[in-house]
């Protein structure tokens, strides 16, 4: 089959989950000797070396910037040059694509969903939409502020969540969100948790006991719960004096509407010198430099408010190092529900309870529960490639996504609203 990726997200160069998420899929129908296609744009960091080793096999169709449209909105710009490479291509080698897999978030097929509905431009392929979560809902749990760039984005992600048969999600819950957000009556799905960096694997955790090291690694943003592990953390060594353990956090700096200054600006001012002294913040983390912390830390907390998946949490546990992660969240269903670390989301004092019981587990106890994370993260890979090609091969075997009902007056709704929202701003 021939079966085609498209994202702006090209891994390890652009990097983010998405991206990796692909990567290891292509990977994967490459070696099962499928002819894979990667629609994506050429960065400047882009390391030639590193590129043939390791997309050798994987066919790169990258964008032609001089065609850059929408320059006032970063993802319609974005679509639509993925849209124009993709068509591009396709007239040039006269090839036809059996799939085309993209990414929900920010509508990067767009356009070319668009010329699918309107014009059945591409009668005979199948599309997939991977689910990461639509930046729609990403902003409901994170009490962002939303703008008319934003309300295109949204807009952007609805078309294209309404115009897709096939679908992957990461977990149950963000299955549900979607359906919430759109309202979709039919279509075929799988769940299927993401794929991560497979290097994590190699990782061995150092058992370090003195001191203890705590680590989140994430944005530092609400609804990552940033500051629940922070308030935790620090009741936990009020409360215990001589406590043999430090806080890492590695991550981006975000700002915070009710801190009116971002997260480390604000903890700065409330934080004593002796507090400093065990709570660290670093810098972003390389993959190398993640592998290293990650062998070095006692425990990964994940505290999110809201979270469709969690791909660093299952790096961690394929570095084997133990996780804290909330109820009620992807990361939950990367864990288990029986797994005995989850907190009750948003629950500070449960959190501190969960914290402490880690804590006090012995050296013995700890290399036991690492090799545990580490076997249950290779479990879910192993699920994520076999529902995938399962799923694959199944649609392949079946034509109804060719004749599903198209909701013409919601299409030519939000076509509208997109383009009279974009003149807009651009008019101001």
């Amino acid at each position: 089959m021939n079966i085609c990726f498209l994202t702006r997200e090209f891994y390890p160069f652009y990097y983010g989950g998405i991206g990796s998420h692909f990567y290891y899929q292509m990977k994967l129908l490459k070696e099962k000797g499928h002819n894979v296609f990667f629609v994506t744009h050429l960065y400047d960091n882009v390391d030639e070396n590193v590129l043939q080793q390791l997309y050798a096999g994987i066919n790169l169709i990258y964008t032609n910037k001089s065609k850059s449209n929408f320059s006032n909105h970063e993802n319609l710009k974005n679509a639509f040059l993925i849209s124009n490479a993709f068509d591009d291509f396709l007239l040039t080698n006269n090839i036809t694509f059996d799939f085309v897999i993209a990414p929900d978030c920010a509508g990067e097929s767009l356009f070319i969903l668009y010329q699918q509905v309107i014009y059945g431009k591409y009668p005979s392929t199948k599309f997939i939409v991977e689910v990461e979560g639509p930046m729609s809902i990403v902003v409901k749990h994170n009490d962002d502020f939303e703008d008319k760039h934003f309300r295109v984005t949204e807009l952007m992600e609805k078309f294209v969540l309404s115009n897709t048969h096939y679908f992957t999600f990461p977990t149950q819950i963000m299955k549900r969100e979607v359906e919430e957000l759109i309202g979709k009556p039919s279509y075929t799905f799988e769940i299927v948790p993401n794929l991560v960096n497979k290097e994590f694997e190699s990782a061995q955790s150092l058992h370090i006991s003195s001191p203890k090291n705590i680590l989140f690694v994430g944005r530092y943003e609400y609804r990552k719960g940033v500051d629940l592990l922070l308030d935790a953390f620090i009741e936990l060594s009020e409360e215990f004096p001589n406590l043999n353990a430090n806080l890492f956090f590695a991550g981006r700096d975000q700002y915070w509407n009710k801190y009116q200054k971002t997260f480390f600006q604000y903890w700065s001012d409330q934080l004593s010198d002796e507090q400093f002294s065990k709570i660290n913040f670093l810098d972003f983390l390389s993959h190398k430099n993640l592998k290293d912390c990650l062998e070095e830390s006692w425990v990964s907390v994940f505290p999110s408010r809201w979270e469709p998946f969690g791909n660093v949490a299952l790096e961690a546990m394929l570095s084997g190092c133990p996780v804290i992660v909330p109820t009620n969240t992807g990361l939950e269903e990367i864990v288990g529900s029986e797994y005995d670390l989850l907190f009750q989301c948003g629950d500070k004092n449960d959190l501190k309870i969960k914290l402490k019981k880690i804590l006090n587990e012995s050296l013995e106890q700890h290399i036991e529960r690492s090799s545990i994370s580490k076997s249950r993260a290779l479990h879910v890979l192993a699920e994520s490639d076999r529902l995938f090609w399962t799923l694959l091969d199944s649609i392949s075997k079946n034509n109804d996504s060719l004749n599903y009902t198209i909701d013409h007056k919601l299409n030519s709704k939000l076509i509208l609203e997109i383009f009279t929202i974009y003149n807009e701003f651009c008019s101001n």
